[in-house]
């Protein structure tokens, strides 16, 4: 059948048979729930494990249908052996920690968590349509957090929510913005304006929280986006896809990209509204990191974070291997003759808990998502679906660079956000990305279709 060629403003979008498998709703709902903090923040689910009981689901779900679950063995992707390697060595650290109580802890809740939902989410990306629907649970995340952070503000610091603060708040708002910034542009209709309000509100929700890491931390998602920003790949594709890949009209063009002035404009304009719409107070706290030398966090003699930084690093050199998973703040206390504080940095928390080699591996898990999602965002049309794969990877990478700005200046090395951005690359990078289109055309018959639609147009124009 030969189709009416279209003006790019009627170009449809999507043609897709694909759905979403059981298994990854299950996984979007934990992703909301998990990094949302759904659970906590309804009186009515308050005190519930609202998302260890969508995991149970998940994993009893997993084993009654073991055919819906993707095809790739997890360790196949190296993002997930070094994942795996590092939760390895959170549990080995027991034998050494010298607080096991939290070590024992950490290994139960953070350990079991983060590995269960990372293989959990590997094997539920069995189609496109999957992986999309995970990943996007991250803005519905985020639309909860935003809705629940302004819900509850009364002035001061935003944030305060059941299991968070604003420092944790902010980190996941700006970690999960780019993803949101790729729904928005992969959207369309009324999704298009929501998606739109979950991004407005997480730079608005992010100032508020006053937090200087996540300030930063913006500053940089928004610098990124303007530079490297996710481009929609599309190129004419005569006939359609068949199996629910992606099609683009013939004879259409796409959209002409805003150039980097015109992205740079709208991106400091919609800062410049939140700013201005903040508080005086919040504004005059976030502009010391203009002025590092007056922040307490340099000045303070009993709690800044170059206090405690100075006070843990030397102890890496005593015991390189480490003091156990989830014991920085006994090391704080009990070996630094601190006060037993966060040490406020993820990576510092990870060279005093993990030692040498933790901390190596950590930063492997940075690399090498980075590495492997820059080469999917750089690949052509015809290996993804209408374009998208290249678009989220770009915005889940740029998350990750967020992450790892952030985390700096926090304690969030276990943290369910940081974890689930690393599992989202390994589905991204896994090895069921879409052959090139031309195999998917060639085994579905529509080249051969496309041909003899060629011909007989050929023959009706003579």
């Amino acid at each position: 059948m030969i189709r009416k060629q279209l003006t790019p403003s009627k170009m449809p979008v999507r043609v897709s048979a694909e759905k979403p498998s059981t298994l990854a709703w299950y996984m979007c709902l934990y992703i909301v729930v998990a990094a949302g903090r759904i659970g906590e923040t309804i009186p009515l689910l308050s005190g519930v494990p609202v998302a260890r009981i969508i995991s149970v689901l998940a994993v009893a779900f997993a084993f009654s249908k073991p055919e819906q679950l993707a095809a790739t063995r997890v360790m196949e992707i190296p993002l997930a052996r070094t994942a795996f390697l590092f939760f390895a060595l959170m549990i080995l650290s027991f034998a050494f920690s010298i607080l096991h109580s939290v070590t024992l802890t950490t290994i139960t809740g953070s350990v079991a968590a983060c590995a269960v939902s990372l293989i959990l989410i590997i094997k539920a990306s069995s189609t496109w349509a999957s992986a999309r629907t995970m990943i996007t649970a991250c803005a519905w995340a985020s639309g909860a957090l935003v809705i629940a952070s302004l819900l509850q503000f009364a002035g001061g610091r935003a944030g305060y929510l059941a299991g968070y603060d604003p420092n944790d708040l902010a980190f996941v708002l700006v970690c999960f913005l780019p993803i949101t910034h790729v729904c928005f542009l992969t959207a369309r209709g009324f999704r298009r304006v929501i998606f739109a309000a979950i991004g407005g509100g997480s730079i608005f929700v992010t100032l508020l929280t006053q937090s200087r890491g996540g300030f930063i931390g913006l500053g940089l998602v928004l610098i990124l986006l303007a530079l490297f920003p996710p481009k929609r790949v599309t190129q004419p594709v005569p006939g359609g896809v068949a199996g629910g890949a992606a099609m683009v009209e013939p004879g259409t063009k796409p959209r002409k990209p805003m150039g980097l002035l015109s992205r740079l404009a709208v991106l400091a304009a919609l800062f410049a509204v939140a700013w201005v719409a903040v508080p005086q107070a919040t504004r005059d706290r976030l502009t010391t990191v203009f002025s590092p030398s007056t922040d307490y966090n340099v000045t303070s003699t009993d709690e800044g974070r170059f206090l405690i930084w100075g006070r843990n690093l030397p102890l890496v050199w005593r015991q390189p291997w480490g003091y156990g998973a989830g014991a920085s703040g006994a090391v704080d206390g009990l070996l630094a003759h601190g006060r037993y504080r966060a040490l406020h940095n993820m990576y510092l928390e990870v060279l005093v808990e993990l030692g040498v080699f933790g901390f190596a591996t950590f930063l492997a898990a940075f690399l090498t998502s980075l590495r492997a999602l820059t080469r999917v965002s750089l690949t052509k049309a015809e290996a993804n679906d209408q374009g998208e794969l290249p678009m989220f990877a770009r915005g889940l990478s740029i998350g990750i660079a967020a992450a790892s700005v952030s985390g700096f200046f926090l304690s969030m090395s276990y943290s369910n956000c940081l974890w689930i951005l690393f599992s989202l690359a390994c589905v991204l990078t896994k090895s069921w990305a879409p052959p090139p289109l031309r195999k998917q055309l060639a085994s579905s018959g529509a080249v051969g279709a496309d041909r003899a639609a060629t011909a007989q147009r050929k023959t009706n124009a003579t």
